[in-house]
């Protein structure tokens, strides 16, 4: 998986994108977690503090 391409993102911009998944799709927010890599489910299955990225 060499190709792998990673995005950098501070815990504001992960916050504000967990907020709009949940409230655009909120019967698909679990479906959209699941899809994501296993570290990117880490911060979204967890909490996510701003100040931490």
């Amino acid at each position: 998986m060499g190709d792998e391409k990673k995005m950098l993102v501070k815990g504001t911009s992960a916050t504000a994108l967990q907020a709009f998944i949940k409230k655009t799709f909120p019967n698909r927010y679990h479906e959209w977690v699941e899809s994501l890599p296993e570290e990117s489910k880490e911060i979204y299955s967890g909490s996510i503090m701003a100040f931490e990225f």
